[in-house]
């Protein structure tokens, strides 16, 4: 079965638009989490794969800012600092490098915040 996301960005300048492009992404297999990670949780685990050369487009949310670790809680191999409401996307149009090193297998999710943080994290794969 194909999946497709498509990334919209547009550029404005003094409050006027100018420019917009959309860029479409299309790949045989999804990887999707939605979770809520409670408030004042350290190392929340949620299992999430993804392997790195099949990786075509992804984006991570939260509304609440958060610390999401790879692969392990106590060596990670990525330590994100994700701003609340600011999304962290890569695909393969990017002109800069995945923000993985590698494979990953978990991710665990710090909120230091009072508030319950919802989390999100789509991705496109090609196997």
């Amino acid at each position: 079965m194909s999946h497709t996301a498509a990334k919209i960005v547009s550029y404005f300048v003094d409050g006027q638009q100018v420019s917009t492009s959309t860029f479409t992404y299309t790949a045989d297999d999804q990887n999707n989490l939605s979770t809520v990670v409670p408030p004042h949780t350290t190392n929340f685990l949620s299992s999430f794969n993804i392997t790195l050369s099949a990786l075509r487009s992804m984006c991570m949310i939260s509304d609440e800012s958060l610390t999401v670790k790879t692969n392990s809680s106590s060596a990670p191999q990525e330590t994100i600092s994700l701003v609340a409401g600011k999304p962290l996307t890569w695909d393969t149009d990017e002109s800069y490098p995945e923000p993985f090193a590698g494979n990953v297998t978990a991710l665990y999710l710090t909120n230091s915040g009072a508030l319950s943080a919802n989390f999100n994290f789509w991705s496109l794969s090609q196997q």
